[in-house]
This record gives structure tokens, sequence and C-alpha cells, in this order.
């Protein structure tokens, strides 16, 4: 736990200095080349991603709920005949083995270079689309997707070439999105669901297909126990979770929980209708607001469902990632018409935020696993 809080407190004092400083630092050069000037934006995701990696590469396997079952079957894999598997994706376990090609006995090193490619699959998200890169990075880390990164690594490596299809969904290149699909399905089949958004590059803001949408969450929520089992139960790798606690029709916390934020996401757009009418229509807003939209509803829409089966919680976490982009652009936007409401607004997130994320971390720790946090070397 108060490793949990060192790392906020850290977040919070570079989130003062990155807000207060000039747009651009001047950055001495070891070699005694002319000093060059670092946009602060970079330096802060740069300095805030190296705290997540050396957290993240270094853990111990007793941090996180899965790593050390990550740790024994990438250590089978190296040193073995091992190709394919029937319970793992097949470019999950190609990854394995040819990193275990160089290091057979080395998962650390796996989970090193692992967590290089998903914490710059990341950074990279933030830096190219949102306008208030601090905010982003703080809801990265109090919303759990640094935890979900340490705790699930093939959906993380399965989002963040997502968050690459992306790119492509904006610009309609269907062929290039299709193809980062398969590749994100690769490292984990529940990636192949986010094939389905590419519709919402026609779907438009109107109050009519809002409401539609709406009702057809309560139509999920009345109906979703009586297909769940039948959906999930018996498809494959899923057939497992048919009789556990994962689909025992019992309504889940974190599920509630997840649901209640996302829905304070939607509901702060409709009460800055005025606003969001500039951010969707904006030329200069390359990240395509209207868009994001439309994923946050779906992610609302499956953290619904997931009240009956708490494993679609995980599918969820593909769509509602936007929001660590989404909330701070719109935030942007209401800064142009009115700073005392942007002020108002964006200190009202991080304390929200703040609080959501030391709750979870003082009583329910068990969630993500992560905390009490140990070095590996310790």
């Amino acid at each position: 736990m108060w490793t949990a809080i060192l790392l906020l407190l850290l977040l919070l004092i570079f989130s003062l200095f990155s807000y207060s400083t000039a747009n651009s630092i001047l950055v001495e050069s070891s070699r005694g080349r002319t000093p060059f000037l670092v946009s602060r934006n970079k330096f802060f995701l740069v300095l805030s991603f190296s705290l997540f990696y050396i957290l993240m590469a270094f853990r111990d396997i007793s941090v996180g709920i899965d790593t050390e079952t990550y740790s024994e079957l990438y250590l089978e894999i190296a040193n073995s005949e091992i190709f394919f598997s029937s319970r793992y994706e097949l470019g999950y376990v190609l990854l394995n083995k040819f990193i275990g090609f160089f290091f057979p006995h080395s998962p650390q090193v796996f989970f090193m270079i692992v967590s290089i490619f998903v914490l710059y699959g990341y950074a990279r998200f933030i830096c190219k689309y949102s306008y208030i890169t601090w905010l982003s990075v703080l809801f990265f880390f109090l919303f759990e997707y640094f935890d979900l990164a340490i705790n699930l690594t093939r959906q993380s490596l399965a989002m963040v070439i997502v968050l690459y299809a992306y790119d492509f969904l904006i610009a309609r290149k269907k062929k290039y999105f299709f193809i980062s699909i398969i590749i994100a399905g690769l490292f984990h089949y529940t990636a192949f669901l986010f094939v389905f958004t590419y519709a919402v590059n026609y779907i438009k803001l109107t109050k009519r297909n809002i409401l539609l949408f709406f009702i057809l969450i309560l139509l999920v929520y009345a109906f979703a126990e009586h297909f769940i089992q039948l959906a999930f139960g018996s498809i494959g790798i899923y057939a497992e979770y048919a009789n556990t606690v994962y689909a025992d029709g019992n309504v889940r916390l974190a599920s509630i929980l997840n649901a209640l934020v996302v829905l304070l996401f939607v509901m702060f757009t409709f009460i800055n209708k005025k606003v969001v009418g500039k951010y969707f229509k904006s030329e200069s807003d390359y990240a395509n607001g209207e868009k994001m939209f439309w994923l946050l509803m779906l992610g609302l829409l499956i953290w619904v469902a997931s009240f009956y089966f708490n494993q679609l919680g995980r599918l969820a976490r593909y769509f509602t990632v936007f929001s660590i982009v989404y909330i701070p652009n719109l935030l942007y936007f209401i800064k142009q018409v009115e700073t005392r409401k942007y002020f108002y607004w964006s200190l009202f997130f991080v304390c929200f935020a703040t609080s959501y994320y030391l709750i979870i971390v003082c009583f329910r720790p068990e969630w993500s696993g992560v905390y009490p946090y140990k070095f590996f070397f310790l």
C-alpha cells in the first residue's frame, strides 16, 4: 500500500511541475553539446513511465495475481518444443519462445522486455492524442490501467496493439485496422471483439442514437443473466468459468464501481454539451472525441453485462481505456471557454480518481494483488 501512495505522491508532484512550468525544459547534454529543449509533456511522460517501468519490470513473482503463473509458463515454453497451445494464444507462445531462445532460464528478462512494449504503447497513445498529458498519466495510474498491465500480461499486450489499431480506425484505413486487430487477437482472444468498433465511424452523436443506446444497456441489464452462461459457459476456453464464482449471478462490487465511473464520464459529456460540440467538430482534434465517446458507451454496456459474468470486465477495458485521453481533452476545450470551470473540474477529477484508487488499495488490495509490492532482488 505504501508503495502505491509513494508513487501517487510522486506523480502528483510531477503533475504540478508539468502544469506550472514553461512549455519546454532546457536539458544539458552529457557530451558537452549545445543544450536542447524538451517538451515538458514529453519530459513528464518519460519521467512518469520510467517509474512505471521500474515497478513493472523488476517486480517479484508474488506481485500481481498471475505473475507466478506467467513465470512458470515462460520457463515451460522456453525449455520445451512447445510452439502451439490449446490454452494460450499463438502470438503469446511464440513471443515466449523467441525471448526464451536467448534467455531460456530468465523469466525476469521476459517481464523486462514485455514491460517496454506495453508501457511504450500507452505512453505513445497519451503523447499522440492527449491535450493534457499530466492528467492522462494520472488517469492511467489511478483508474488501474497500470495495475492491469502488471496483472494481465497477455491482455495488456493485446490492448496496446488495439491502441495502435485506433490510428487506423479514425483514419478509416480498414485493411490495416483489421490486420492490427488480428495481431492483437494472437495475444489475447478477447481483442477480436474490438473489430466491431469500426462501426463507430458511422454512428452520429444524436439524441435518438443516445436514447437507443441507453435502451440497449437496460435490455442487457435485464436479460444478460439468461444468456451469459450460454454465450460463455459453453465456448471453448471459457467453459471452465461456467460454474464458478465468475458466473454465479451475483452482482460484483468491482463491476458496479467501474460502470459508475464510466457513467460519470458520460454524464460529464452531457453536462458540458456546448463544449462537446466544439470538441467533436474541431478540425484540430485528431483524437476524434465523438468516436471515443461511443467507445466509452460500449465499455459501459459491457460493464453492465459483467454484473452477471465478472470476466466480461476485462473486455470492457479495451473500450474504457480511451477515457484516459477523452476526459482530459474535453477539459482542455472547457479551458478555452472558461478557465475557472476548467480548474474546478480538473480538481474534481483528480480528487475523485485519487479517492477511488486509495479506497481500492486500502480496502480491496486483493483485486489487483499488486500491493504490497516487492522487487525480485529483495
